[in-house]
């Protein structure tokens, strides 16, 4: 007998005996559960493993557990950042290959709600759209992952920018209504359609009836485009910057019962470009088109700034629930 042979038989068995672990041979009950504690993180980190490991969880298909996505495009440089419950990443330079593949893993099986997802061109919207390629191929990837997922996107706020209505529409097809709480819309513009002050947006219009299935959203702001649909169609949202084409007076005090019912601080911005019943509005709350400027107390909490030369009206909501009209 060998001499390794013969101090082998004082080793116990379960020592002599080798064995591999795989992580796969768990009870599927078992690395569900795990999953389910990982953040998107390391989750990613284990998808890099094996082609097993990346099968499997395809095909579990864990919940990423995002917070926020926050993507911006500059040119052709696109700078991602996201937080979960635990961390917050922050921003970094991506590559385009690289950041298609991170919104086919963050958002492809994304269940829990998604505190918020922006996806803006630099500063929001001015951006030349001779610059905007990258932007543009980017917001159809990001198409292409919303319409693979089995369940509508729950969002609560939705920074976006967008070339037009066709955009627009099809991102909130893919989008929990009933849930959004924040819309943010901003166009994408050629510099040379700058107005002096860029707020002639008359060419450039977006109908927003599909708003009235957000019944939680509280805020809606569209910066470069004019709104055609009716403003009672988005009354019922109480912190509006808008461009409307117009307005009535039926519409701006219903706004102000919106207002009036919630127990939220709010502002309200609404630019016009026509307001056929104004001065029937104006009588109605008393006051006269005399090029001077106006302020009006109302019984119901009302407070009304009138300046009659431009065509502007702001509504505010403070804390002790008084709310304030200012028509520019």
């Amino acid at each position: 007998m060998s001499l390794f042979n013969f101090f082998s038989c004082w080793i116990p068995s379960w020592l002599r005996k080798e064995e591999h672990a795989f992580l796969l041979d768990m009870p599927d009950v078992v690395t569900n559960e795990i999953l389910k504690k990982l953040d998107f993180a390391t989750i990613r980190k284990l998808q890099k493993v094996c082609h097993a490991f990346r099968d499997y969880i395809d095909c579990v298909k864990p919940d990423s557990h995002l917070k926020s996505i926050d993507l911006e495009v500059v040119e052709e440089l696109i700078f991602v950042s996201f937080s979960t419950p635990s961390q917050s990443n922050l921003e970094i330079q991506i590559s385009f290959e690289d950041v298609v593949d991170f919104l086919w893993a963050a958002l492809k099986y994304q269940k829990s709600l998604l505190d918020e997802l922006r996806f803006v061109s630099f500063v929001g919207y001015a951006v030349e759209l001779k610059n905007a390629e990258t932007f543009i191929k980017l917001f159809d990837r990001l198409m292409k992952v919303l319409k693979s997922r089995d369940r509508l996107l729950q969002v609560g706020a939705l920074p976006i920018s967008v070339h037009g209505q066709d955009q627009l529409t099809e991102l909130l097809s893919h989008v929990d209504l009933k849930v959004l709480k924040s819309l943010e819309v901003f166009r994408l513009l050629e510099i040379e359609e700058l107005s002096d002050n860029g707020d002639d947006n008359s060419e450039f219009v977006l109908d927003l009836d599909i708003l009235k299935e957000c019944e939680n959203l509280e805020n809606l702001h569209v910066k470069g485009f004019s709104i055609s649909s009716p403003f009672r169609m988005i009354t019922h949202i109480p912190i509006l910057t808008v461009n409307m084409q117009t307005i009535y007076c039926e519409d701006l005090l219903l706004l102000k019962h919106t207002m009036e019912n919630l127990n939220i601080n709010a502002f309200s911005e609404i630019k016009y470009g026509q307001f056929p019943d104004k001065a029937r509005f104006l009588e109605d709350i008393g006051l006269v088109d005399d090029n001077s400027k106006l302020v009006h107390v109302f019984p119901s909490k009302l407070t009304l700034t009138y300046y009659p030369a431009s065509k502007f009206e702001s509504f505010e909501e403070c804390a002790t629930r008084s709310v304030t009209i200012s028509i520019v």
